[in-house]
């Protein structure tokens, strides 16, 4: 597993949580007893480095993964995001760090 990346997005803005998603970003909202975000780092090795395409609030991502995960390999990629643009254009952003489609995994929040 020596090299490879996953891609998780989290560019967008959460807007279909509404008042949620206003308070804290929406892959730090909790289920169970964890982040979204960290149920889906958990699901991958120690080595795997992880491409982090951020966008809104990008700070509470950051922050989040190097104080929880501070033992875990991650790249931010910064994503501008406007109306019509989705997790298509977040992954081409994140493509440059080396995420390639047939090669890697992406996962959203979506996926849980």
């Amino acid at each position: 597993m020596q090299g490879y990346r996953v891609a998780i997005l989290t560019a967008g803005t959460g807007s279909r949580l509404g008042t949620k998603a206003a308070r804290a970003h929406k892959t730090l909202l909790r289920v169970g007893t964890k982040a979204v975000i960290s149920h889906i780092i958990d699901i991958f090795p120690p080595e795997v480095t992880f491409v982090i395409g951020v966008g809104h609030n990008a700070h509470l991502i950051q922050q989040y993964l190097d104080t929880v995960h501070g033992e875990r390999t991650f790249m931010y990629v910064p994503v501008e995001y406007g109306p019509g643009w989705g997790p298509g254009y977040s992954l081409g952003e994140c493509r440059h760090q080396g995420i390639a489609d047939r090669q890697s995994t992406r996962l959203n929040s979506r996926h849980l």
